[in-house]
């Protein structure tokens, strides 16, 4: 369960866990398979030094701030009267809106089918990032509070699903309508 939902005297408690970010090292170690191969038949030698070159690249990709931004657990309470967060209470008045975002999915789009002409395929490589982006899209969505015009992430690292279920439950305490 993503997240779970305490009744309490006068609202409910969230806590929420995010989703698991995907493993960049092992597509990138099977994205350069081939190539590992190939470079074997050349030389031996040059395989391990490759191999762990590769590796540590996706290992820097993992601990980048697009793997690692908002992946935090977060614990909230939502009252009728609004919502504490951090031992800060914000008024339901001061509360603009309550969204769902994206910041993998924001600045760059991939897109589902790829024109090309039909005797070239996709590079390995580059078809194993649009895989790695996808799943890291998909674990990715974030509900934030917007109070006196500035954005507060109330849970993150959430599938789509996942935060639409924390929207929904939010704004129905809050009485707040869904557009």
């Amino acid at each position: 369960m993503p997240y779970t939902k305490n009744k309490l005297e006068n609202g409910f408690e969230f806590d929420i866990r995010p989703e698991e970010a995907p493993q960049v090292i092992g597509t990138l170690l099977l994205a350069c398979l081939f190539p590992l191969l190939a470079l074997m038949c050349v030389s031996i030698v040059l395989v391990p030094v490759v191999g762990a070159l590769v590796a540590g690249i996706g290992y820097l990709v993992q601990k980048s701030s697009n793997y690692t931004r908002f992946r935090l657990p977060s614990k909230f309470k939502v009252t009728s009267d609004g919502i504490s967060l951090s031992d800060k209470f914000y008024d339901k008045e001061d509360i603009q809106r309550i969204i769902i975002r994206n910041h993998v999915d924001k600045y760059e789009y991939i897109p589902a089918v790829t024109i090309r002409p039909s005797n070239y395929g996709t590079s390995t490589g580059l078809s194993a990032r649009f895989k790695m982006k996808e799943q890291l899209i998909n674990v990715s969505y974030r509900v934030d509070m917007e109070t006196n015009g500035t954005p507060i992430a109330l849970a993150s690292g959430l599938t789509e699903p996942t935060a639409y279920a924390v929207l929904s439950d939010i704004s129905k305490i809050l009485n707040f309508k869904i557009d």
